[in-house]
């Protein structure tokens, strides 16, 4: 115990400051904690006492919530753990004593790397801390998250964070803003010391949207590692573009000490903001690693000595500035000759705030700008009482940061500004107001006038007026002016120079016919920029040209770090007119039609619509330049010249066309060009060049038509249309090779394979030509090549069948003494196949076949015979029958006389039996004869009573069905194979001991093992391999033992079930080595001392438990410890030696997750290998709303760490959360999706929740928009009567017709009363597609059914009223998808209605019960739940007549009450879904519009809106509340036709269209059949 204080001591430097209530802790607690054998839990505290005995007694990897305020009573919470969270859930502590010598929080543990703090979610303020600080880390990792401190006081190095350890401290501010102010020896503004005090790296990282604000001093006092960081981290998922404010400069330690902000490269990386102190730092040292903003607007005029800056052109520093016009000065950066500049910093001047008027006339940011560093160039303009001050870059490049600083004059009359001669002296004026003309702005006077007119965001309308006029020898320009409908007459005719600073065209013209540049952000949305000789120069920032805009130019020009977004037209405008791009950006959506384009070293073109050119240059001709980009999925031509490949980097994507006259590609510089689409030459004896460094990868996708010519790499995966000659000849004596890999078939001309020096790797394909490749190259076969027949004498390089590849001998002759070409010499390689077929391959005297060490694979059919010459070119050790093709029931045949003994069956050997053979059991392999013996009579015993006769030789056995053994046990010694493929059959009873210094083997094939032990010893290996589509199982009652280092292998393509024992008994710790490929393995039972090896494949335990007490090695396989717990894995060893994955549980109401918290041995991780968490299933909820679960603690394994999961978002079963990594800690941090982090909004909103959660309040929904309809199609009985006049409808009512005015028989009639007074019955089917918004849960509904009934016929009643009675029954389905759930519901329904109506006025009532099954499938399996429902609709409406009844307006009013119960139920993740019944009352009043014409057409338009009231479903998930959801209000419309068919037949049919909260088109028709005969 005294040692173990000792240490404890050195954290804190001085023994002294060990806790007295340490000393008390006893022997076992302390044990306890260096073992690491305590639970992980998840704990409240509610005080300060109580969050002191819980921290202190808490396990390894807990989460202490604190639920209230707390106030700190002089007690200090001493924390030993290595990972441990406290989250105060926005809680507050205060102090109420003093703290001496110990701090209120004191983190240590047990290792100088391996411990990890995190502290979230609160804010410590009035605290006397004493001389530690609120927070003392003397060992862990300190992560902060959403924590501020204020008004402490202390008299320590850090009176807020005291982190004397030797690892980083992180504040983050997440999903709050972050304060840090008045720490220091009074708690208040003015006292001293420091704030933040660390002895490693401080990270502070502000997420979007929120800020860090430090108002003390940081002091970090580490030469080695101790930096500032802000927003600088690589991780996944995580957008630190939020702000850090510092208002203290840092206090370094060291010289060697730097500020890194931002850290991602195409992203925005926040902003730091200085106050004053931290601005006029004597020694400033900043490295820029991702675009990001330093701000220095403080109300001050600060002076920064920049000691160094590291920056890139690429990634630029936007700076916020002030200046004071009194003295001239702005905020300024200094340097000197003892500076240093690294890279080349980009600076991009965004605002200037004016703090003080004056009248100087010259400022700088930037003083001694002697280092290679740049600055935009445009003008910036700022308005500070009611004045426009003007700040223009110096054009010296020596004054690199200084601008010419004047005050613009303020008019309100712009024509009489630009016409009046006596104003030609004012260069600067500024508008105050939107201006709309009422002249035109006309000519500019004064024949070298210069004029720069600043809008200040202002407008000027043409009004119909016409624009300014610019002379040869003016200079005009507008600075932030939107220049609008200037579209007749433009808005700038230009025969000089025009400038435009961050200036919007709006349906503007402008005709240039010299000098336009371009600066700040211009924004060109519709119009035209002409003219026949102009020049247009983009010289900084970002010009967007609208799809509604032209631009017709001579030249285009665009400075190095500018953007042009082109989605409009850009055209050229003679044939020598050219678009330079000095390093610039171009979007083009658009289309670009020009003479030329060259774009220079770094340039990029992004295009994604049409250009269109006759002469292309990418990339500059020095290898030291930076590689040009071309980026197309668009269409690209160049079809009269050629284009220039430099150095460059071409990607062309699917749907990608690039159409040449030719394509030179130059052999100094290197070029990289991947084609997914079409590149295609079409100038006639033009080729496609590949030069010598240069790399084309022709993707699947991709087609190549033209010839190409290639001595660099070309590798074809796709299509080439065209002749290949790989390499080059320049002059007589100067040859250069290229290496091509293709499929043959895959290149529809001839193959010049040129130099010895040339290369091509055939992947596939048949040589069916005999002058299909010529030359002398070299040749790989690397897949699968068929040889119809032999390359004739053109071809006379070497030929290598390499690992993989394949020769099929398919010549015509039976007899064969060649392989491949008539004279060229080929050589098998190890782990290479020939595919002899049935031939007889004579190469005894064949003295150009040779083959190296190794294994080389044959293929042979019935009969088919190989002999190699026996010289010393045949190097293998092995001749592996790969694949044997049978034919009739039994034969034999020797397969080789040569090299008997080196003959053997592979351990996958395929056979393939012809109908003739398909009873064919066993086959034998005779190394004494070379011959291949088969037979269909072999039982396995017999097989095995063979072997132990003869070993050495090699078994193959075909189970044909279930097959049990006696208890007797074979011996496999002296290289015996036994190859048992099983069928998917069971074998009992396979008991086989494996032996002897030769390599004998157990092979068992698709095969379920059982009541079988097999004992490993010597050189003997087990392979367990199942191809066959099923899993197979070897049961609980098979044992495998290793005495030694003896191999198991398990392999194949499907899965298989390990129950049995599985031992390995030797001394050595690498004993009982398994390794696996390609299959699933699942392990269901207890292993010991055996180190799995994962090289492909998945292996899944049935129980964590069971890894434990194995060692594993990750080589490119993958672990599964999904299975429903969460477990310490302690590993004896563990290496990654490849990039491998594993898929974990994670208990989130624990705060514990599978890890690797345990491992007992060593750990390696080889050099680029990653282990990549590609699945994490969550078993449960956080109780707050994150939670970090430690997952490692091994630094170098934590390092190794990739969070792959997709898109980090993970369901529980409640809730969705982002899940992150942090390979600092080793943590994995769970947020749940809310308002804070970006998910949805309000954080009871439907898109927060796992979509599971919501099947039934959904399906609810579901019932009631079925309910909805069948009110609709009950009462369509009136609205269908009611179409029609009251005249009508009473001569219906009597004589069933009328004499019209012309004389003529008009029937009217309804498809539900014909004739009225008698009875019928009546079909209506029905459906609808929609999206319906429930409280935002979009939900795509799908309802279809069918209601039958029966009518009453026509009642009168007495004073006018007529009434009629039905009684139905239907079918409702419907299918709703939303997210990842569907949902299908089958239901049924009972109703009866009435109507009754008297004139014109008209009410119904219908009423129905009824109940729905659904059937909800989700990610996490699928559940049945079922729902009953009721409810009531009344509909009254009344008709408007109009031309004598021949249209009516029909106004209506329907309102119905709906009542859905969902009954209980457990969902597949095991969460109780229960809920109080949807009560709801739906308002629809509506219109109609009714035509009645001759012949019974009867056709309508008709408008409801309808509102949901108390619609809102109450459902809870085990306690939690979830979403209410509810229909929002919509608007139906739609038109109808009836039409009686017949004396008894009536059909209608209606579509209506809806919007709002539901979306989409509903389709009703209807039927009715009147009983018995129309009355005349």
């Amino acid at each position: 115990m005294e040692n173990f204080y000792n240490i404890l001591s050195e954290f804190k430097g001085s023994r002294k400051m060990v806790s007295k209530d340490l000393k008390n802790f006893s022997s076992c607690a302390v044990l306890c904690f260096l073992l690491g054998i305590s639970p992980a839990s998840a704990t409240d505290a509610i005080s300060w006492d109580n969050l002191k005995e819980e921290a202190e007694k808490a396990s390894e990897g807990s989460t202490i919530n604190v639920t209230k305020d707390v106030v700190a009573n002089g007690n200090s919470i001493e924390l030993l753990q290595k990972v441990l969270t406290i989250n105060f859930n926005g809680n507050t502590v205060t102090g109420s004593a003093d703290y001496g010598e110990e701090p209120p929080f004191l983190f240590a543990g047990s290792g100088s790397s391996e411990t990890n703090i995190t502290v979230q979610n609160a804010v410590f303020k009035n605290i006397s801390a004493g001389e530690e600080g609120v927070l003392y880390s003397s060992n862990p990792h300190l992560e902060v998250i959403d924590v501020s401190f204020l008004n402490n006081k202390g008299t320590g190095d850090g009176v807020a964070i005291n982190n004397s350890a030797y690892n980083k401290l992180v504040i983050t501010a997440k999903n709050s803003n972050v304060e840090i102010s008045n720490n220091n020896s009074t708690g208040e503004a003015g006292g001293s010391g420091n704030g933040i005090f660390s002895n490693s790296s401080v990270y502070l990282n502000a997420h979007n949207g929120k800020t860090i604000s430090i108002g003390d001093v940081i002091k970090i006092d580490s030469g080695t590692d101790g930096n500032l960081n802000i927003n600088n981290t690589f991780k996944s998922h995580c957008d630190l573009n939020g702000t850090v404010y510092l208002d203290k400069k840092v206090n370094f330690a060291y010289s060697g000490q730097v500020i890194n902000l931002g850290a991602k490269s195409g992203y925005k990386n926040g902003t730091l903001k200085l106050g004053v102190d931290a601005a006029n730092s004597n020694d400033f040292r900043l490295v820029v690693g991702g675009e990001a903003t330093l701000d220095l607007q403080n109300k001050n005029i600060d002076s920064m000595y920049l000691r160094l800056i590291n920056g890139s052109s690429d990634e630029p520093i936007h700076l916020k500035l002030e200046y004071n016009g009194e003295t001239g000065k702005m905020d300024c950066m200094r340097l000197d000759n003892d500076s240093t500049v690294t890279g080349d910093p980009y600076f991009i001047v965004d605002d200037i705030v004016v703090l003080k008027d004056g009248n100087k006339t010259e400022t700088k940011f930037i003083e001694n700008p002697t280092f290679p560093m740049d600055v935009s160039k445009e003008t910036i303009s700022s308005v500070s009482g009611g004045k426009t001050y003007v700040f223009k870059p110096v054009a010296d490049s020596t004054k690199i940061g200084s601008y010419l600083v004047s005050k613009a004059k303020n008019i309100s009359d712009l024509p009489a500004f630009i016409q009046d001669a006596g104003l030609t002296n004012d260069t600067e004026v500024a508008l105050t107001q939107d201006i709309v003309l009422d002249a035109s702005l006309g000519d500019l006077t004064g024949a070298d006038r210069e004029t720069t007119v600043f809008g200040n965001g202002h407008t000027v309308d043409a009004n119909g007026y016409s624009g300014v006029t610019v002379n040869s020898t003016q200079n005009f320009g507008f600075n932030k002016v939107t220049l609008k409908n200037f579209n007749t007459p433009s808005a700038i005719e230009n025969t000089g120079t025009v400038n435009l600073t961050s200036t919007t065209l709006d349906n503007s013209i402008i005709k240039n016919e010299k000098t336009l540049n371009l600066y700040g952000q211009n924004e060109f949305t519709k119009g035209l920029i002409t003219g026949t000789n102009g020049e247009l120069n983009i010289v900084s920032g970002m010009t967007n040209v609208g799809s509604d805009f032209t631009v017709d130019s001579k030249n285009i020009t665009l400075s190095d770090n500018v953007v042009l977004n082109n989605k409009g037209t850009i055209n050229s405008t003679d044939s020598k007119s050219e678009i330079v791009n000095q390093g610039a950006e171009i979007n083009n959506d658009g289309t670009i039609n020009f003479a030329r384009i060259d774009v220079k070293p770094s340039g990029e073109i992004n295009n994604n619509g049409t250009i269109v050119v006759d002469f292309f240059n990418l990339g500059g001709t020095g290898s030291a330049n930076k590689s040009a980009v071309l980026n197309n999925s668009g269409t690209i031509e160049v079809v009269n010249n050629n284009f220039n490949l430099n150095k460059a980097d071409i990607y062309n994507k699917v749907g990608g066309k690039i159409i040449l006259s030719y394509m030179q590609d130059l052999m100094s510089v290197e070029s990289n060009v991947v084609n997914d689409g079409t590149i295609e030459v079409v100038k006639s004896n033009q080729n496609y060049y590949v030069g010598s460094n240069s790399k084309f990868l022709n993707g699947e996708t991709g087609l190549v038509k033209a010839n190409i010519v290639n001595y660099g790499d070309l590798i074809n995966n796709g299509k080439i249309e065209g002749d290949v000659q790989n390499g080059i000849a320049y002059g007589p004596t100067e040859y250069y090779g290229g290496t091509l890999t293709s499929n043959i078939d895959n290149i529809s001309g001839r193959i010049d394979s040129f130099i010895n020096s040339s290369v091509f790797n055939i992947t596939g394909g048949t040589i069916s030509h005999a002058d299909k490749i010529y030359g002398r190259g070299a040749i790989n076969i690397v897949g699968d090549v068929t040889s119809d027949v032999l390359l004739d004498g053109g071809y006379t390089g070497e030929v290598s069948v390499s690992e993989g590849g394949k020769l099929i001998i398919n010549l015509p002759d039976t007899n064969v003494d060649k392989l491949f070409s008539e004279s060229a010499t080929i050589t098998l390689k190890d782990k290479s196949a020939i595919d002899i077929k049935d031939k007889n391959v004579d190469l005894t005297a064949n003295d150009k076949v040779k083959t190296e060490a190794g294994t080389v694979y044959i293929v042979a059919n019935n009969g088919g015979k190989i002999n190699f010459a026996q010289t010393s070119d045949i190097k293998n050790d092995k001749f592996d029958v790969s694949e044997l093709t049978l034919s009739n029931n039994h034969g034999e045949w020797q397969i080789n006389d040569s090299h008997k003994d080196k003959f053997a069956f592979a351990d996958d050997i395929k056979l393939v039996k012809d109908s003739s053979a398909d009873s064919v059991k066993y086959v034998t392999y005779d190394k004494t004869t070379g011959n291949v013996k088969y037979d269909s009579s072999s039982e396995i015993d017999n097989v095995l009573l063979n072997i132990q006769n003869k070993q050495g030789n090699s078994h193959y056995y075909d189970v044909k069905h279930e097959e049990r053994l006696y208890p007797s046990t074979t011996e496999l010694n002296n290289g015996t194979k036994l190859i048992v493929n099983g069928n998917n059959n069971i074998v009992m009873g396979l008991n086989t001991n494996l032996s002897g210094n030769e390599d004998s083997k157990l092979i068992l094939n698709n095969t379920n093992l059982k009541a079988s032990t097999i004992n490993l010893d010597g050189n003997s290996s087990l392979t367990v391999n199942n191809t066959s589509g099923e899993a197979i199982a070897i049961d609980d009652g098979a044992e495998i033992t290793t005495t030694g280092e003896q191999k198991v292998h398990f392999k194949g393509t499907s899965d298989i079930s390990l129950s049995g024992r599985f031992i390995g008994k030797g001394s050595s710790e690498a004993n009982g080595v398994v390794d696996l490929e390609n299959a699933t393995l699942t392990r269901r039972g207890n292993d010991r001392n055996i180190n799995w090896t994962l090289n492909s494949g998945t292996l899944k335990y049935l129980s964590d438990s069971f890894l434990s007490e194995n060692s594993l090695t990750m080589n490119g396989g993958s672990l599964d410890l999904r299975n429903g717990e969460v477990t310490d894995i302690q590993l004896q060893n563990l290496n990654v030696l490849k990039t491998s994955k594993i898929y974990v549980d994670a208990d989130l109401a624990q705060g514990k997750m599978d890890n690797f918290l345990s491992i007992t041995g060593t750990t390696n991780v080889a050099a680029d290998a990653k282990i990549q968490i590609d699945g994490i299933k969550l078993l449960s909820d956080s109780t707050g709303k994150t939670v970090s679960i430690p997952f490692v603690d091994n630094p170098t394994i934590a390092a190794a760490i990739e969070f792959t999961g997709e898109q980090g978002i993970y369901y529980s079963p409640i809730y969705k959360y982002f899940v992150d990594y942090d390979e600092d800690s080793g943590k994995f941090e769970f947020a749940r999706f809310s308002s804070d982090n970006g998910g949805g909004g309000d954080d009871d909103k439907p898109s927060n929740f796992n979509p599971a959660v919501l099947s039934s309040p959904i399906a609810a929904q579901g019932v009631y928009l079925a309910q909805l309809q069948s009110y609709d199609t009950a009462l369509a009985n009136m609205d269908m009567l009611m179409a029609m006049p009251k005249e009508e409808r009473q001569a219906m009512k009597y004589q069933n017709k009328f004499a019209a005015a012309d004389e003529q028989e008009v029937y009217t009639f309804s498809p539900n009363q014909i004739p009225e007074e008698t009875k019928g019955i009546w079909f209506r089917p029905y459906s609808s597609f929609e999206s319906v918004d429930m409280s935002g849960a979009s939900v795509s509904n799908v309802m279809y059914g069918s209601i039958v009934g029966g009518d009453s016929g026509i009642i009168e009643h007495k004073n006018g009223w007529d009434a009629m009675y039905s009684a139905y029954a239907g079918y409702n389905g419907s299918h709703q998808n939303y997210e990842t759930v569907g949902i299908y519901q089958n239901g049924g329904l009972l109703g009866v209605s009435g109507v009754w109506y008297k004139n014109n006025f008209f009410t119904g009532l219908t009423a129905n019960v009824g109940a729905s099954a659904a059937h909800s499938s989700t990610a996490d399996g699928s559940e049945d739940f079922t729902m009953l429902s009721t409810g009531i609709a009344s509909k009254t409406g009344y008709n408007w007549l109009i031309a004598d009844g021949k249209f009516v307006i029909q106004p209506s009013y329907m309102m119905s009450y709906t009542f859905v119960n969902t009954f209980d139920y457990t969902n597949a993740s095991g969460v109780r879904i229960s809920s109080d019944p949807l009560n709801s009352i739906q308002i629809a009043p509506g219109v109609k519009f009714i035509g009645n014409f001759k012949n019974g057409w009867q056709p309508y338009i008709g408008v409801q809106m309808v509102w949901n009231i108390m619609n809102k479903t109450k459902f809870k998930a085990n306690d939690v509340q979830l979403p209410e959801l509810s229909v929002d209000p919509y608007v139906q419309y739609g038109f109808g036709v009836q039409k009686r068919i017949g004396e008894n037949f009536t059909g209608f049919g209606e579509a209506m269209f809806r919007g709002g909260g539901r979306n989409g088109v509903a389709f009703n028709v209807g039927f009715r059949w009147a009983l018995g005969k129309d009355k005349k």
